[in-house]
């Protein structure tokens, strides 16, 4: 009897503990429909449950990773000034969408909820302020560069049936949609919504809708009767439906024979149209929209001009979309958020044309909250340094850290501040500081941070070099780029007196210390082109750019580099890594340096190493006495003083495996460096080492004629394996050398190699060959075959033969 009792209570209290739970659970609960919870605000996601009432009767799914916790704003208090801001945006995670989502992000994070609506098929990692939706089959693929083009209420429409679908439209006061190509501010758009409704009596009770171009902000009242109602309004057109309809699957029923129909279906269309014409029909309640769906459009209620919701970049008088244009015009809608119009007046005057002609246009945007086409992420790091200075405590010091900040003032890369002249340097820059000519063209990207630097079919690559810009420089730069512009991002540096003056969008100058041979010197940095590169790496430091990345390639012009393949190399050599021994394994998740002859590939963990002791290693000689040793080395590294090659030369194939094997250590930073700094040498793994006391034991046996059992000879078993080849060498070539010819010939067997699978059909294509050279040196080639890295091409026909076989981009 006693144990029944006891049982029974047990039971009992399990039961209650359930119950407990469950009401927890519906207590917290915001995101999913009746209860259950999915997302709150900016906070984990933690479920993947199906929405029901999707606008073609599917379940709409919001999945997410649990892994973390995505940092918010949001506070356990809620705001009460009426102005709370919930942030949503809609994207398909194309490339170009992933490139600006960590300084998208960092913005939404200062909304008081957030989220990123995509959709099943998107390439994106799960992460906690994503959710998926379903969408319906496109006429055009999902792979396929128009998809959905202008048709991004196909997107939408399932987004707003998962957020009506949810309880957090009686948590805020007001939702804005925008775009991942729009440079939000929160605190500037709270300020605008305020303008505005100051305008409407009692706007909480009356639905109102706010038009900034193509960003749209909707109060509470407007979702709640668009929540009624959207089991009519949430109809979305079907293939199975007439002709028409088939043509505008996933588009809004209720436009069927109006604008854009079938084709297209863009918010700037639909959401005007859903509040002037559709919603009041269906509620009999007149929506209020104030602002004008074309950005860059001023607009006015009652004969009272309204703050400029969004500026065009489009019609930006400073170069338009270009990076340096929108820079720049940043910078001066900065400046005249202090301004009067008088004192804009007097400040655009004295800038001249173009400035001087559009004044007014800069003026009325000193306020605006929304920047539409800002298409790189250096545009969105300086638009939220200067035009936003609401911070969101760790989002603000960790997320940023992140981000690009090489959009400064033309005398320094990183400043922050605002530049009093936006397009003069008004001091002189300092020996060692960065003068951004361009600091990224449209390759040059942005990935989430968070990948680690294990095996990863997503690794992002950040490819830059070094360049003077000589006349044999200049002349292959045009195919270099090419194949640059297939890393994920990339940059060229040269220096502030470089000859060619043309401000090009992949380039930075940066300031490089006088040194004893002339500029125009044959011999200026020659083997000292560390003097340029210190430089470079104090700007990708201090600007984020180096953050944003899994790697960076550091090579040269007269490299051929195929970024597919480094990324395949980089793969193999962590590989290799995994299979050595116990030393290679644990450094797999610590700083590497990849070499490959005089390029060199370092991980994130390296870089941000490099980073945390750039005061120490980041020194350079100076050139207080130039008749001392350290005179003689200005410009190089200090850390060299006394080393190899000091004072005379700094060449980076000398001084990068110093500073990972001689200089980071004693920092307390190991680093793994696998490679070899020599074009065309081999390397391996540490896989035997581990071995060495088992080998030595098993040949004792041998020696004594002690039987050992094995499949196959104890060298095999506990063998090095060899790291594939990182660098080719031309000056190795055996087939004429670094001829011409000769180049292009070697070009053609390393294209016909990598066609073999076997090491045994390259060597039977080599006894079949004409030269004997090539019998006598196949696995030279064969050892090439997948190399990322040619070293010594000089022409522009040996770099074009190049990317045309060994990475399968021939000109059209």
């Amino acid at each position: 009897m006693r144990r029944f009792c006891r049982r029974g209570v047990a039971f009992v209290v399990i039961i209650l503990l359930l119950l407990a739970v469950l009401v927890g659970l519906t207590w917290e609960s915001e995101w999913l429909p009746d209860g259950f919870a999915n997302l709150v605000s900016s906070q984990a996601l933690t479920s993947a449950e199906p929405v029901e009432g999707g606008a073609d009767g599917a379940d709409l799914v919001a999945t997410t990773s649990t892994a973390r916790q995505t940092t918010s704003t949001t506070s356990s208090k809620p705001r009460d000034d009426g102005l709370s801001l919930f942030c949503f945006a809609w994207t398909p995670r194309r490339k170009f969408d992933e490139q600006l989502l960590s300084e998208v992000r960092i913005q939404f994070a200062k909304c008081d909820g957030h989220v990123f609506y995509t959709d099943m098929g998107s390439p994106g990692a799960e992460e906690d302020d994503f959710v998926r939706v379903k969408l319906p089959a496109q006429k055009v693929s999902r792979d396929k560069g128009g998809w959905l083009y202008h048709r991004n209420m196909v997107g939408l429409m399932p987004a707003l049936t998962n957020l009506l679908g949810s309880k957090l439209i009686e948590r805020y006061d007001w939702f804005i949609n925008s775009e991942l190509d729009h440079f939000l501010s929160p605190a500037r758009a709270r300020a605008n919504i305020a303008a505005y409704v100051s305008h409407i009596d009692t706007p909480e009770d009356r639905p109102v809708m706010l038009m900034w171009g193509n960003a749209f902000v909707f109060n509470r009242k407007l979702l709640q009767e668009l929540q009624k109602y959207w089991h009519t309004l949430g109809v979305t057109a079907s293939d199975n439906g007439t002709k028409d309809e088939a043509i505008a699957v996933g588009c809004p029923m209720f436009m069927k024979g109006k604008a854009e129909w079938p084709g297209s279906c863009s918010q700037d269309i639909i959401y005007p149209a859903l509040a002037w014409d559709i919603l009041p029909k269906i509620s009999k309640q007149k929506v209020m929209t104030l602002g004008d769906p074309g950005c860059g459009h001023p607009s006015k209620f009652q004969n009272k001009e309204l703050p400029l919701g969004c500026w065009e970049m489009q019609q930006n008088p400073l170069g338009g979309e270009s990076l340096q244009g929108e820079l720049k015009a940043i910078r001066v809608l900065a400046d005249m958020e202090s301004l009067n119009a008088e004192a804009a007046e007097s400040y655009c005057v004295a800038h001249g044309d173009p400035l001087a002609k559009n004044c007014k246009k800069f003026h009325d945007g000193r306020h605006v909250a929304v920047i539409h086409h800002v298409n790189n992420l250096a545009v969105h790091s300086l638009a939220r340094q200067l035009l936003d200075h609401e911070t969101v405590g760790a989002v603000a010091s960790s997320t940023a850290a992140g981000a690009v900040a090489g959009a400064a003032p033309l005398q320094t890369a990183v400043s922050t501040s605002k530049a009093p002249a936006p397009f003069l340097a008004t001091a002189s820059p300092t020996a060692g500081s960065s003068v951004p000519v361009s600091q990224m063209g449209h390759s040059v990207s942005d990935i989430p941070v968070s990948r680690p630097n294990r095996l990863s079919t997503n690794m992002t690559l950040f490819c830059f070099a070094w360049s003077p810009r000589r006349k044999n420089d200049e002349g292959v730069l045009n195919e270099v780029r090419k194949q640059y512009r297939k890393c994920d991002g990339h940059l060229f540096f040269t220096d502030t007196a470089s000859p060619n003056k043309t401000d090009e969008e992949d380039f930075v100058r940066i300031i490089v210390p006088q040194q004893r041979l002339a500029r125009g010197h044959g011999q200026w940095l020659y083997h000292r082109n560390m003097v340029g590169l210190m430089p470079s790496w104090e700007y990708l430091l201090q600007s984020g750019v180096a953050d944003q990345y899994d790697w960076l390639l550091n090579s040269e012009l007269d490299h051929f580099l195929s970024p597919s393949r480094a990324k395949e190399n980089i793969e193999a050599y962590l590989q290799k890594m995994e299979e050595g021994n116990n030393e290679d394994k644990l450094a797999v998740d610590g700083p590497i340096m990849l070499m490959w002859g005089n390029a060199f590939v370092f991980n994130r963990k390296f870089v941000q190493a490099l980073k945390e002791h750039w005061p120490v290693v980041g020194q350079v000689a100076s050139t207080d006495n130039q008749t001392s040793k350290e005179g003689r080395a200005v410009g190089c590294p200090l850390f060299m003083k006394g080393r190899s090659e000091w004072p005379d030369s700094c060449s980076q194939d000398i001084i990068y495996p110093t500073l990972a094997m001689n200089v980071l250590p004693p920092l307390k930073v190991k680093v793994a460096f696998p490679g070899a700094s020599g074009c065309g040498q081999h390397s391996k793994n540490r896989k035997n080492r581990d071995r060495r006391g088992v080998f030595g034991c098993q040949l004792q046996k041998q020696r004594k004629g002690i039987a050992i059992s094995s499949k196959g000879s104890i060298a095999s078993l506990f063998r090095s394996q060899e790291y594939p080849l990182g660098c080719w060498e031309m000056q190795q070539n055996p087939l004429q050398g670094e001829s011409e010819a000769g180049e292009l010939a070697a070009i053609k067997e390393l294209a016909q190699m990598a066609t073999f699978k076997a090491k045994s059909e390259a060597k039977a294509y080599c006894d079949r060959h004409d030269l004997e050279v090539m019998q006598k040196n196949c696995m030279k080639f064969w050892d090439g075959r997948r190399v990322p890295l040619i070293h010594h091409l000089h022409t522009v026909s040996e770099h074009v033969l190049a990317r045309t076989l060994l990475d399968n981009d021939p000109d059209p």
